[in-house]
């Protein structure tokens, strides 16, 4: 996931915010912003913050927030009404680390 693989010397201004509790779990706050074009659709900076856990290191949650251009080759999105510049919002939380899945594929309906 592109959000997740960015390189840490592509980002600037980053810095520990605190302690906050994700989950009822401590967890570190780091804050950084990536530059115009560190994303293959971003059009200006992206604010991120990464949740890492206090007494594991696992990342718990990434957010990043900003500007974003949608064009066609980014597939029909919104039945094509979505192209252009958009202001973009994206949140992962990631959870229950070593623990069983049960991935089950769907059910296709014709």
């Amino acid at each position: 996931m592109e959000l997740i693989q960015v390189e840490a010397d592509s980002l600037t201004s980053l810095a520990l915010a605190g302690l906050e509790t994700l989950d009822g779990v401590d967890a570190f706050r780091l804050t950084a912003t990536a530059s115009a074009g560190t994303y293959s659709s971003s059009t200006g900076d992206f604010a991120l913050s990464f949740w890492i856990g206090a007494s594991d290191g696992f990342l718990m949650k990434v957010s990043a927030e900003g500007a974003i251009l949608l064009s066609e080759e980014d597939g029909d999105v919104f039945g094509g009404i979505g192209l252009g510049a958009a202001a973009a919002s994206i949140e992962l939380r990631l959870s229950e680390f070593g623990q069983p899945v049960d991935i089950q594929a769907p059910v296709i309906v014709q």
